[in-house]
């Protein structure tokens, strides 16, 4: 009993899945355009249709930049895209369970 007491003690409350649900739809929301410099070559993404959150803007942005690194072809762009948004959500979940832990 008192082992099941203390394990009590350290369970964590659930992330709110409706606040997942909401950062998801922001996250598929947003739109940036990936350019390559004429001159330099190098790749930027600006962000065209913003989330209204500087962090998803820029998880959007990353994930663009890392997937478009790896291939250009538009199916498995997509589904690089598809696992970065989804690696992006389970980070952000773990993030809010750790803040909600804190306080």
């Amino acid at each position: 009993m008192a082992a099941a007491l203390l394990a009590q003690g350290d369970a964590v409350a659930p992330v709110d899945e409706a606040a997942i649900v909401v950062v998801a739809r922001r996250f598929d929301e947003t739109h940036g355009k990936l350019s390559r410099s004429l001159f330099s070559k190098k790749m930027t993404c600006t962000v065209s249709q913003s989330s209204g959150d500087t962090v998803i803007d820029d998880a959007v942005c990353n994930v663009a930049m890392t997937c478009i690194g790896k291939t250009k072809k538009r199916p498995a762009f997509l589904d690089c895209v598809a696992a970065g948004r989804q690696t992006f959500l389970d980070n952000y979940r773990l993030a809010e369970r750790d803040d909600d832990a804190q306080n």
